[in-house]
């Protein structure tokens, strides 16, 4: 049995979440990063980054521009998850930008629907969903964005908000799998990122230099996350 030294470990690539109501500017977060980024757009489009120049792959659009059926849709993602473990793509991108993890989700379960029913398919959806999530978490190959729309929960007579999926058995882990979650608001004109819990917003970050509220900018976010991984060695 091979003894490992913590010595010899390396800042680790983040899993990060990133959810909000529609309009806030999710999208237009890959805009912060600071480096070769490949989209992974599972939405109707990417009108809101006219004028860059970001490299992308379209999961509802087939390749000669048709629209795709959801299994389709499917078997595009599997696709994806094969290309982002090639060489060609280990050495072109630093980042995967997931936009988005509530039509990843959707795309998933009605997928499944049209060959499971009830529980069984509802089964399949969370292994399917949470076994996605956990190939980008695990590989650690890529720093790793997914953005969601945001979900009203009432529990207890309280409400919050969290990252918008399917299923009650996958929104009950979602929180553990990712390194951090954000939830992007408007306060006082101003995009800022919420990353810690409150009343109101589910949330986490494992760096003690990003305070509660930070700026719309997850390069920032990530620069101070790499600061804190630099000092372990």
């Amino acid at each position: 049995m091979k003894i490992h030294s913590t010595r010899a470990i390396h800042a680790q690539k983040q899993f990060v979440c990133v959810y909000g109501a529609s309009g806030t500017g999710k999208t237009t977060l890959v805009k912060t990063l600071d480096g070769p980024t490949l989209i992974l757009n599972a939405e109707s489009g990417l009108g809101v980054l006219t004028g860059t120049d970001i490299d992308y792959i379209s999961v509802a659009i087939g390749d000669k521009g048709e629209l795709l059926s959801y299994p389709e849709r499917f078997a595009k993602l599997k696709e994806f998850m094969a290309f982002v473990q090639t060489d060609e793509c280990k050495k072109k991108y630093k980042y995967l930008f997931v936009d988005s993890l509530t039509e990843v989700s959707q795309i998933i379960e009605k997928a499944i629907a049209t060959q499971h029913k009830g529980w069984e398919m509802w089964a399949e959806y969370k292994t399917a969903m949470i076994d996605f999530l956990k190939f980008f978490r695990d590989a650690r190959v890529y720093d790793v964005v997914f953005t969601s729309l945001e979900d009203r929960r009432d529990e207890d007579a309280a409400s919050y908000y969290a990252p918008n999926v399917g299923g009650k058995s996958v929104k009950e882990v979602l929180l553990s799998l990712f390194d951090e979650v954000y939830r992007l608001v408007i306060i006082e004109g101003k995009r800022t990122l919420v990353t810690q819990p409150t009343t109101k917003s589910q949330a986490k970050t494992r760096c003690r230099l990003i305070t509660a509220t930070e700026p719309a900018d997850l390069g920032l976010a990530f620069k101070k996350i790499r600061t804190i991984e630099g000092d372990k060695k």
